[in-house]
């Protein structure tokens, strides 16, 4: 066909068009010998294939190649795999880049056709748009944006095809004003506009074409309709076939035009929605919609082939090739079926009870063990966390064949992400039941783990959430892990407590609120966070989230049911003032959770009582005692079961807390809480058959209150 060294051209005045390459550097040498020559020559060349940055001269085009349509630029990128992200990667010759769209920007007004290539052969237009990651600009989109010049252009002609071009911005998603496509929207052939990915809202673009001269007759029109039909994008690819789905809001304009439009949408022909669908994609891949944008467009009355459906035997049989692949072929093709499968996990999780069916699993637990190859570690673990994340037989599977000790020895792995999919795996099995969480600890998780949470602590948010998540993962449950091993994390979790980000120190309170099971390990909590990790608890209570604020307040909680001493100093670090402010919170597990925690502390000493009393607690209690007019305010969305629950466990715990301060104060208190108005509200607790378990401690409470408001004792 032609040799990329070479500039191509036709001569027109031919009636055959015989094409003839000529090499381009001897061509621009003419130049500087024979400028008639090449005057005369050049305006026949209707082609130009270009190979290097150097050949990009923008002057002798302007001034020569009058009649050039057709322009195609090689070497612009080189392509690659990533093994770890899973991703086709372009890397960028800057060099052709950046004089490339000036080149291509002074011609493209005249352009017919604009191609660019890679250095390995690789076309752009061979790629699945929406279907892959790139390095550059994060968007194949923009890469042809920016090196076509398309948005610097006061207008194009009707005659340049645009396919899949979009803003540069629409990679971070809708915008509320922007330059180029407010440019595009009022200046671009309204025929074009629609065939452009624009970061405005549809809102915003179409009220902008409507006040164009014939824009609404645009908006409403067939032609527009096929546009937004075309406006589909990749979500999964397999070997032989795609996945496509429109996004929310190319759903919710096809339904409004619909709505608006006049056009009979039920007459329009299958073949033609196919096409104008398909356009985007070469012909050589088969594209079927997700089961959810298909029903889409059957509800809005869209004709379409059922054959477009997603093809349910086409994903079993591809699935069958995988696990083929995987079980019996090289490293390299094993490597790239379990990318694939891999990424078909990480999409469709209904997909885990074939994958384990297939048999597959023991191989995959033998790919762990491949030293020598860290790219099928890699792919094995990323497969496994997937599967571990399904029901417990699917975990109990990979259990049995033995997947836990070689997950753990990967922990220590030097290869970049594989030590984070194992941590993956292992707290999705950690996380099934206790048993698997024993396993896991038996096989000495913790030293590895807690190496990896203080190497990426200042240095990695993503690992330092999902390292403590497991963390937190193997410290709860019930029965209770053995407190010798993962109390080895206290000092890592009293460093993680200060962590700028909110999940890490949320997951750091729930393991710490694990840990606190019994007298004597509260005292190891506290002894290890001493009185400034205490405080930095209480600060938590003050926390905009409750995401931390619930952990934070039940580790608090737990260490004032402890004994004195361990109430005393959850009191000493100003807890109180912060419990007091959570009562006027909307929220009903924080409630109950708050007067769960008061209620512990006035099971303390008289002095201990006398502090709660001084903070002002009790008369914030009696609103909270009352039989539930006043807690309306709670979770009113919820429905009535739901909600009459939620109050009657908040005033179960306010009664508690009365009652334990009944029980261990003295006269002056109690006398101080009859006072509150308590003694009729308790009376009426009596009656919830939420109570039994306390009815014992709440009568003596109650024959308490009743004798001290009705006797003279003086306090002693």
């Amino acid at each position: 066909m032609f040799n990329i060294h070479y500039i191509s051209y036709v001569f027109n005045t031919n009636p055959f068009s015989i094409a003839i390459d000529l090499p381009y550097d001897s061509l621009i040498s003419c130049a500087s010998t024979s400028k008639a020559m090449l005057h005369d020559a050049l305006p026949l060349v209707t082609k130009l294939h270009i190979e290097k940055a150097s050949q990009l001269r923008t002057g002798i085009v302007l001034r020569h190649l009058r009649d050039v349509r057709s322009v195609t630029i090689y070497n612009l990128f080189r392509t690659y795999s990533n093994s770890i992200s899973h991703a086709t990667l372009i890397e960028i010759d800057k060099d052709i880049a950046t004089k490339s769209v000036s080149f291509i920007s002074k011609r493209l007004t005249h352009l017919e056709s604009v191609s660019f290539w890679g250095a390995d052969g690789d076309s752009l237009c061979s790629f699945h748009p929406g279907g892959w990651k790139f390095d550059w600009g994060g968007c194949i989109y923009s890469l042809l944006d920016a090196l076509s010049g398309a948005f610097d252009c006061r207008s194009l002609p009707h005659n340049l095809q645009i396919i899949g071009l979009s803003c540069p911005k629409r990679i971070i998603g809708s915008t509320i004003d922007c330059a180029y496509c407010n440019k595009v929207c009022k200046m671009f052939p309204l025929e074009l506009v629609g065939e452009i990915d624009l970061c405005l809202p549809f809102t915003t673009c179409n009220e902008i074409i409507e006040s164009r001269e014939g824009g609404r007759d645009y908006l409403h029109s067939e032609t527009r309709l096929m546009q937004l039909l075309g406006r589909c994008r990749v979500t999964e690819t397999f070997d032989d076939f795609s996945i496509i789905e429109y996004q929310d809001n190319v759903q919710n304009e096809m339904e409004s035009f619909i709505e608006l439009s006049e056009v009979d949408v039920t007459k329009l022909n299958p073949q033609d929605v196919t096409k104008a669908i398909r356009k985007q994609y070469p012909n050589n891949i088969s594209i079927f919609f997700s089961e959810e944008s298909f029903d889409c467009l059957k509800s809005i009355g869209i004709p379409i082939n059922n054959d477009l459906l997603d093809p349910n035997a086409a994903r079993v049989e591809n699935l069958a090739r995988m696990v083929k692949h995987i079980v019996e072929e090289t490293d390299v093709i094993c490597n790239r079926s379990l990318n694939q499968l891999s990424t078909l996990l990480g999409k469709q999780k209904k997909q885990i009870q074939r994958v384990v069916e297939s048999g597959v699993l023991q191989k995959l637990v033998e790919l762990l063990q491949r030293e020598d190859d860290h790219e099928l570690q890699f792919a094995s673990t990323d497969i496994l966390a997937n599967l571990a994340s399904g029901t417990s037989e699917h975990v109990e599977e990979i259990v049995k064949l033995g997947a836990i000790p070689p997950l753990v020895h990967l922990l220590g792995s030097s290869f970049s992400e594989v030590p984070y999919n194992a941590a993956w795996a292992l707290g999705n099995i950690a996380g099934d039941i206790p048993r698997y969480r024993d396993l896991v600890l038996q096989a000495g998780v913790m030293e590895p783990l807690l190496k990896l949470l203080d190497d990426h602590q200042t240095s990695d948010v993503k690992h330092v959430r999902f390292y403590v998540w497991v963390l937190h993962n193997l410290c709860r449950g019930n029965p209770k892990p053995g407190f010798s091993v993962v109390s080895r994390s206290l000092p890592i979790l009293n460093e993680l407590i200060y962590h700028s980000d909110e999940e890490v120190v949320a997951d750091a309170c729930w393991a710490l609120r694990h840990l606190c099971k019994s007298r004597k390990h509260n005292q190891a909590v506290i002894d290890e966070l001493g009185n400034k990790g205490v405080c930095r608890l209480v600060e938590l209570l003050d926390h905009p989230s409750t995401t931390v604020q619930s952990p934070a307040l039940r580790t608090l909680g737990k260490m004032a049911k402890g004994n004195g001493s361990q109430k005393q100093i959850v009191i000493d670090n100003n807890a109180l003032p912060g419990l007091l402010t959570l009562l006027s919170s909307s929220n009903k597990d924080i409630l109950q959770e708050v007067c769960w925690a008061i209620s512990k502390i006035t099971a303390g000493t008289v002095e201990q009582i006398q502090t709660v009393i001084d903070s002002d607690v009790f008369p914030k209690l009696i609103p909270l005692l009352s039989d539930g007019r006043l807690l309306k305010q709670i979770v009113s969305e919820e429905v009535d079961g739901q909600l009459l629950l939620a109050r009657r466990r908040i005033r179960k715990k306010v009664g508690c807390a009365f009652a334990n301060a009944v029980n261990h104060g003295n006269v002056k208190q109690i006398k101080y809480l009859a006072n509150q108005g308590c003694i009729p509200l308790l009376t009426d607790l009596l009656n919830d058959r939420l109570f039994e378990s306390t009815k014992a401690r709440l009568n003596e409470a109650l024959q308490l209150l009743e004798f001290t408001a009705k006797s003279r004792i003086v306090d002693q």
